[in-house]
């Protein structure tokens, strides 16, 4: 995108009310998504220009992200995943599995060996997973509560108080450009769409893990679920200006206007 509409962004992103709250608390969810997102889109570039230094660099933010919260892992996983299945399905760039993997493995492996070694005993986040996949395998999933988180997630998202117009302005931009984000014509769109779908499965799948360990599902909805949608949120106004990007050049060429 170009440099004005790069700074229209930034300034959407830095005026997100959620943001801002969390600009200046001590909770790490932001801390997270601060290395979380840069480092999978550098990651992407990275792959998509064949670049081994910028596989390097989103390599190592993501291993930052795991030294940030325990969770980090599993955002890092999730973002990988889709990652990976982008590339599959575009076929485009070319993944350095070296540059990709060992700095991340290299930093985010020496925390998470620290914590199996003495931390992950005592962990509720363990517990409730262990508790968890015990009650699929036995065919024990609550429905009630699934609802109840994608419902909760519906309302909350368009709450300006938490979220300003973030969501209804990237929605409409979304809709209006839904076919910059096909593979074909536009990799890098389809690329983030699967990556920031992947993060928001796996942000409202963490509040069904915790509540195997916590009471109170709503309360824990009502507390916790603005800060646990924030990677997914972020990454989120990135794409919907990636397209918005792309409907800008479709008019100016319409228009014949010089960008």
């Amino acid at each position: 995108m170009g440099d004005l509409l790069a700074l229209a962004i930034t300034l959407i992103t830095a005026t997100v009310p959620l943001f801002v709250l969390h600009a200046t608390i001590g909770y790490a969810n932001l801390a997270m998504a601060a290395y979380l997102i840069p480092g999978l889109l550098w990651l992407l570039e990275g792959v998509f220009t064949e670049n081994s230094r910028a596989q390097i660099l989103g390599s190592m933010l993501l291993g930052f992200t795991v030294w940030t919260i325990i969770e980090g892992v599993l955002y890092v996983g999730a973002g990988l995943a889709a990652l990976v299945l982008a590339y599959l399905i575009v076929r485009k760039g070319k993944i350095r599995w070296f540059s990709a993997l060992v700095p991340l493995l290299v930093v985010g492996g020496a925390w998470l060996l620290f914590y199996m070694l003495y931390a992950a005993q005592e962990s509720q986040a363990v517990s409730a997973f262990d508790q968890m996949w015990l009650a699929i395998r036995t065919g024990q999933v609550d429905f009630s509560d699934i609802r109840l988180i994608l419902g909760y997630a519906r309302r909350n998202i368009f709450e300006v108080s938490t979220w300003g117009y973030l969501f209804p302005t990237g929605l409409v931009i979304i809709v209006l450009g839904l076919r910059q984000l096909m593979p074909r014509q536009n990799p890098y769109g389809f690329s983030l769409t699967l990556v920031v779908c992947s993060l928001a499965a796996l942000s409202l799948g963490l509040f069904y893990l915790r509540s195997f360990a916590i009471e109170g599902l709503y309360d824990l909805l009502v507390r916790g679920f603005p800060r646990g949608f924030m990677s997914p949120a972020m990454l989120f106004v990135i794409l919907f200006g990636s397209v918005l990007s792309g409907i800008l050049s479709r008019v100016s060429l319409l228009l014949g206007v010089k960008e």
